[in-house]
Order: C-alpha cells, then structure tokens, then sequence
C-alpha cells in the first residue's frame, strides 16, 4: 500500500475535548496506513489540548491563541496538511 495516497484527517476543536477525543478514537481505528491525524484548536479556554495530547501523542495539535472560526480554523489544518505532503 505504499503507493496509497497520504490522507489527512483534520478535525476543529472549541472547548470540547470529550468530542474530540471521541472523533479521534473513531479515526485512530481505521486501518488505512496512510491516514493522518490533525487537530486545529481553535482558541480553547479549557485544558483541550493537554487532554487531546495526553490521549493520543502522535496526533498533530495546531494550538491557536484565539478562535479563527471555522473556515479559517479549517483553512490551517489544510494548508499544513498539504505542507506535509498530504494528496
């Protein structure tokens, strides 16, 4: 499966790790060995990404200062996603 496209998965979070963390369970399951794991927070106020990052070490976590609403919170998980060579 080496020639397997590089799928990222980008998630948001906004103060609900328990979701989150939920989503990635689901996604950490799947079997396709070239899925990637990436989360956006978008300005959590709550100990989000501690949580996320405790749980699950090797999934990305884009911490940002503020909330930069959806499309754009969205947007940065794409474009990282597409730097790290995502097809």
């Amino acid at each position: 499966m080496t020639d397997a496209p590089l799928v990222y998965l980008v998630t948001l979070n906004w103060n609900r790790p328990g979701d989150t963390i939920a989503c990635l369970e689901t996604a950490a399951s799947q079997a396709y060995a070239r899925l990637r794991l990436l989360v956006v927070d978008n300005g959590s106020a709550d100990d989000s990404v501690p949580q996320i990052r405790n749980r699950f070490p090797d999934v990305e976590v884009l911490g940002q200062r503020e909330n930069l609403g959806f499309a754009r919170g969205a947007n940065l998980g794409l474009k990282r996603a597409l730097a790290a060579g995502a097809d």
